[in-house]
């Protein structure tokens, strides 16, 4: 009787060690999946910001939306606008931003890399606060107007694209055309490379 208890306890503990391999498995998963999330309203962006196990944030939606994102560290996300109809207010640092599609970006952040593949008509605006922004457009065929009314670093072409810089920023940024056929309108002092 002594060994039929011992075989049965152990094959009940062995049980146990691979049910709770099983159980934890999905646990780790679904952690995983939470490090991207999709946002359509203000209050999911505000909950997406909040959330430290988020790392990438996609706001995405046909509506004509106004969201704003609060200045905040957000050093360890990276933000992606894909809604053709949205009026972003950042006042937040981000890891990264990308503007696949939108109608309005305004960045009122602090060393913000701003990459631009819109193929439509964007403004992009950045504000007095912001500063050590730098810009890059390699969407092809966009409409880009830059406003720059903070301190923008550098904007460089890559896609070709039509772009135009103008605001009151009392720094010159530096405009780099790295895209054969690009159009670049300069409307405020800058200094511009053309390769």
């Amino acid at each position: 009787k002594n060994k039929q208890s011992k075989r049965l306890l152990a094959m009940v503990m062995a049980l146990t060690f691979a049910l709770s391999g099983v159980i934890s498995t999905p646990t780790v998963a679904s952690a995983a999946a939470k490090k991207t999330v999709t946002v359509k309203t203000q209050k999911q962006l505000d909950a997406a910001l909040k959330d430290k196990k988020v790392t990438s944030i996609v706001i995405k939606t046909s509506k004509n939306v106004t969201l704003k994102i609060k200045d905040g560290d957000y050093s360890k996300k990276s933000l992606t606008v894909a809604s053709p109809k949205a009026t972003i207010n950042n006042y937040g640092d981000f890891k990264k931003i990308s503007v696949n599609d939108g109608k309005s970006f305004t960045d009122r952040g602090e060393g913000n890399n701003i990459v631009v593949k819109d193929t439509n008509s964007l403004k992009l605006t950045t504000g007095k606060q912001s500063s050590d922004t730098k810009i890059t457009i390699s969407g092809k065929g966009g409409k880009i107007s830059i406003v720059n009314n903070g301190s923008v670093d550098a904007i460089n072409v890559k896609g070709k694209s039509t772009v135009t810089v103008g605001g009151n920023a009392k720094e010159s940024p530096t405009i780099t055309n790295n895209a054969t056929g690009a159009k670049i309108v300069a409307a405020q002092d800058a200094n511009v490379v053309l390769n």
